[in-house]
């Protein structure tokens, strides 16, 4: 007679959640790129965002297969994306403004003559 065996013997290993890693670095890099390239940014900081949604749909499924360590690297990356799309529109929309107040000083100033 062969003993029952109560507990589960079938021992997985947990995985990363796919590309979380490549979300978080991709977040980190929109802000550097965000500051020293204004505008440039909302290029990672999109790519980001969009496998963020997808990866996070995936670790939802089913949590128990994925690593919490992959899981708060989705959610920094997410967060790193954010800002880095908040300081890329706020970079252009300033330099907007600031081409904007030029055209209409320079217009101005030659209508007053």
């Amino acid at each position: 007679m062969q003993p029952q065996n109560t507990h589960n013997n079938f021992h997985h290993q947990l995985q990363d959640v796919p590309e979380s890693l490549a979300i978080l670095i991709l977040g980190v890099v929109s802000i550097i790129i965000s500051i020293v390239f204004p505008g440039l940014g909302v290029i990672p900081s999109i790519i980001a965002l969009v496998k963020y949604k997808k990866a996070k749909k995936i670790y939802l499924e089913n949590p128990n297969l994925f690593t919490k360590q992959s899981n708060d690297y989705l959610t920094i990356g997410q967060i790193t994306g954010i800002i880095g799309l908040c300081i890329s529109i706020l970079i252009i929309l300033s330099i907007l403004v600031i081409i904007g107040f030029a055209i209409f000083i320079t217009l101005y100033s030659e209508g007053a003559y």
